[in-house]
């Protein structure tokens, strides 16, 4: 049975954008089994879709695509029986390349202060233009370790926004387009510690089938006399974990308009809309760390308050750069006060995971012994940026006694990991994600990475890269005696360390050992809140209820 064209609420869904695959996450809509969601996509070029069906249950689907392409993308959410179109999500979407595989991010732009944009320096570049691709060429001199360039990419016909983001040390880039259709883009060079805009440059191109160079730009205003009014309505935003800036660019004399800034919370459904003049070109939202917003901005005619133009994404409310600095200079005050009262750096060999046999069960006869990686759940910081982000599996290098414990709150089965597996200095990179506590003890996070995986690419953009010769959580040291490794390890026992590894790993890798299950005997799902009143480990703590005496 064909579906039915219709117009249908929109179904929020992020996604994370690599060189060979696209995973689309979504929020189930509703409760009832009797759904299912269609997910189709096809790459510009081709003329045949590819389309995958996914039950009442999923939440994502992964799609299988080629490096540097442009694919429409289209989910549709409908009665099984029916199949009436409930909901309905689509984008055009264009692929990383294999050197810059990493998340399709909202990326910061610039910081607003004052509610002005910070001025810059204007960015040179040169570009060509063909029927299917626009490739840009700029200067990077002004380019250094810790900047990045971000392009921006806007179809004036459809109002698709694609944003990338290339290394300090990269200054070519490839947009795949449409045949004849218009972009504005925008390259920014930013500083990935403050999000300062530091050059820019910006042009409306019109693809065309001959290649012609293009000139060298020093001008930060669009110039262009085929360009609508409408036409240049673009918004960039910056995230924290507490607020979206939003800055918008509406060129025009006209004074009979004004803005409406609409956010929705994705889990609540909490709407809010606040009015802005004419004149406005910013607006800030106050948000919840972790949660998702659906942000639209209107623009209305205040004759006949009929909508001229509107801007719409979905947001996460997650710790910027500053952010994450901020809590780990939380975590090693934490660690410098905790210090004073023992030596907390121990030697350790080997590092666990404790699981309920039924667990280990699955493994052996459903996986084929191997046991995979899962998306990380809710568990620390709302606002951290790997939960949701990336796959893993929980290892602790906590002791008791110099040994692994012989109980465990999560399941009775303890799996003993040789530390060399997952900490080798020469194949694995070391990041700090979380600082959190539940109720006493204290949790650090550290993601452990294989060289220049996905999850490295990803991890290297957003998280705090640690030296694994030299931190404060775990320090790896060259051995002169030991005949067996050449490494030796040392924990941090002032805090509790846990280890996500991001690959795969098989039950061959380590040895299973019966232990004692207290409490439930397994972990919760979803993982468990963070304590949001601690002061030693939250940048924003709330002040804990006061009972009112009867």
């Amino acid at each position: 049975m064909k579906i039915k064209p219709a117009k249908a609420p929109l179904l929020p869904v992020t996604c994370s954008v690599y060189s060979k695959r696209i995973v689309l996450e979504w929020k189930k809509p509703t409760r009832r089994n009797d759904i299912e969601f269609i997910v189709t996509y096809k790459k510009i070029t081709d003329m045949e879709p590819v389309t995958i069906k996914k039950p009442s249950t999923a939440v994502s689907c992964q799609l299988q695509v080629s490096a540097q392409e442009l694919y429409n993308v289209e989910i549709l959410c409908v009665m099984l029986k029916t199949q009436k179109l409930l909901l309905k999500w689509s984008k055009e979407i264009q692929s990383e390349s294999i050197s810059n595989s990493g998340k399709l991010s909202e990326v910061t732009s610039y910081i607003i202060n004052n509610n002005q944009p910070i001025k810059c320096a204007p960015l040179p570049v040169n570009f060509s233009i063909s029927l299917r691709e626009i490739k840009f060429h700029w200067n990077n001199n002004m380019a250094q370790n810790n900047t990045h360039f971000v392009i921006f990419a806007t179809n004036v016909k459809t109002k698709t926004k694609r944003t990338f983001s290339r290394r300090f040390n990269e200054k070519t880039f490839r947009l795949v387009v449409h045949p004849g259709q218009r972009y504005h883009v925008e390259i920014h060079c930013t500083s990935m510690e403050d999000g300062r805009l530091i050059a820019s440059w910006n042009k409306l191109i019109q693809a065309e089938k001959d290649g012609n160079a293009g000139q060298k730009e020093h001008n930060n205003n669009i110039n262009e006399k085929q360009a609508t009014e409408i036409d240049k309505f673009l918004v960039n935003f910056s995230v924290s974990s507490r607020e979206i800036l939003l800055h918008w660019n509406y060129q025009t004399s006209e004074k009979n308009i004004y803005f409406v800034v609409i956010s929705t919370n994705v889990k609540t459904q909490d709407t809010k809309k606040l009015k802005r003049d004419f004149d406005s070109q910013n607006c800030s939202i106050s948000v919840i760390p972790g949660q998702l917003y659906s942000v639209e901005i209107q623009c209305n005619s205040t004759n006949s308050d009929t909508l001229i133009k509107n801007w719409k994404s979905v947001i996460r409310a997650e710790f910027n750069r500053m952010e994450s600095y901020e809590l780990l200079h939380k975590c090693l005050s934490f660690l410098k006060y905790e210090e004073i009262f023992k030596h907390s750096m121990q030697i350790i060999s080997t590092v666990y995971r404790c699981k309920p046999e039924a667990y280990w069960n699955t493994i052996r006869i459903e996986h084929n012994n191997l046991m995979k990686k899962y998306v990380k759940d809710n568990n620390g910081q709302p606002g951290n940026l790997i939960n949701g982000k990336i796959h893993g599996l929980f290892f602790t290098a906590q002791m008791c006694r110099g040994k692994p414990p012989d109980s465990s709150p999560f399941g009775n089965m303890r799996m003993d990991l040789n530390c060399l597996e997952i900490l080798n200095p020469e194949k694995h990179n070391f990041y700090f994600a979380d600082f959190y506590c539940n109720r006493e003890m204290h949790y650090v996070t550290i993601v452990i990475c294989v060289n220049n995986s996905e999850s490295d690419n990803y991890c290297r953009e957003n998280l705090i890269e640690l030296n694994p010769f030299a931190n404060n959580f775990l320090i790896i040291e060259r051995s002169t005696n030991d005949k067996f490794s050449r490494w030796k390890f040392f924990v941090n026992f002032a805090v509790r360390v846990e280890l996500f590894y991001t690959e795969n790993l098989t039950l061959d890798s380590g040895n299973l050992t019966e232990i004692t299950a207290t409490g439930a005997g397994t972990s919760r799902a979803n993982g468990l809140p963070n304590n949001k009143q601690c002061t030693k480990c939250n940048l924003y703590a709330l002040q804990p209820s006061k009972k009112g005496n009867k």
